[in-house]
């Protein structure tokens, strides 16, 4: 295999065409916990960044390992970046992606002097390989689903990158920011399992559109992202409020907050609605092969990358408001 083949496969099986969608998200915590861009140029956060990349793109690599089968069938072109590397590259793969990360982590920890650090790599890993392996494997796990997707691949990142701009952990607003933003990009992470509830179901895996029904998860999801941005909008005051600004520049940013959120979350927002009505649609309308009609008409209302990013950039802008305030003058 040359390098022009090997990068495609590797390509293929971290689900990179993702990143760009969700790259802003990276920056949340570097900006909500850095005092100045030389915070966000210092090693340790740059260390950090490399942690992070390393790790998210572990979790696909494990998650290629362990469904190749139902790939293999359904989403041919992550199984065929498996067969093109090799299960015993993947595996070697992965087990260089977690030890430089944890080699990272501990220089991290030691740059900012608080061993949490290495303690948070250790939850979110422990967590995102148990989502995908036995004898966890966390996604078939009913209530274990959202807590180890949630907390491996959206809180304990945020966490970890906030300390390792300044080696503590975030204050009442932090955690109210990234708590709803983990809340409601697992809602958009939700929707997009759902469109292989009969892949999934036809191999036995219990995932939570199979336990619990595609209508159902669906209204979860919307419940979820709802709530979330209820979250993330009383974090965000929060931080302002206690920023040395104006009154007027408060009542502003007050009016400011749920527009700009509204603008982004509202296309994931409408596109969960129309995917419910599309999920109550009567098989008689359907015609033959109802399930499988209504499903395809689900997935074509399903645009992940377009919802993520919509989302994530809509936030993205009011916390770089946050840090841009934060650091006048």
């Amino acid at each position: 295999m040359n390098a022009k083949e090997f990068f495609k496969a590797y390509h293929g099986v971290g689900r990179m065409e993702y990143f760009p969608a969700e790259a802003p998200g990276l920056m949340l915590p570097v900006l909500l916990a850095s005092n100045g861009i030389t915070d966000i140029l210092k090693l340790s956060t740059l260390e950090g960044m490399i942690a992070f990349l390393l790790l998210y793109i572990s979790g696909f690599l494990v998650n290629s390992m362990t469904d190749i089968e139902v790939d293999m069938k359904y989403k041919t072109r992550v199984s065929g970046s498996v067969a093109a590397l090799g299960r015993e590259n993947l595996r070697n793969l992965l087990i260089i992606h977690v030890v430089l990360a944890t080699i990272l982590s501990v220089h991290i920890a030691y740059l900012v002097d608080n061993p949490l650090v290495i303690v948070l790599l250790g939850v979110g890993l422990f967590f995102g390989m148990g989502y995908s392996l036995k004898p966890f494997q966390f996604k078939v796990g009913g209530v274990m689903h959202p807590v180890s997707f949630m907390i491996s691949l959206f809180f304990i990142p945020a966490l970890f990158l906030y300390m390792c701009v300044n080696g503590e952990l975030p204050g009442v607003g932090g955690f109210f920011v990234f708590g709803g933003f983990t809340v409601m990009h697992y809602a958009i992470a939700l929707t997009n399992q759902t469109g292989d509830f009969l892949e999934d179901r036809d191999t036995g895996l219990t995932t939570p559109a199979v336990r619990w029904g595609v209508t159902r998860t669906l209204r979860m999801a919307l419940t979820f992202t709802l709530v979330g941005l209820v979250i993330v909008t009383v974090g965000l005051y929060w931080l302002f409020y206690n920023l040395e600004i104006g009154n007027t520049t408060l009542l502003l940013v007050i009016v400011i907050i749920p527009v700009v959120l509204l603008a982004g979350y509202q296309v994931p927002i409408r596109g969960m609605t129309d995917q419910i009505k599309l999920s109550l649609i009567s098989d008689g309308e359907l015609g033959r092969n109802p399930e499988t009609k209504r499903m395809d008409r689900i997935k074509e209302r399903m645009n992940y990358p377009m919802w993520q990013a919509a989302g994530i950039y809509s936030l993205f802008a009011m916390v770089l408001m946050v840090f841009l305030i934060s650091n006048m003058g």
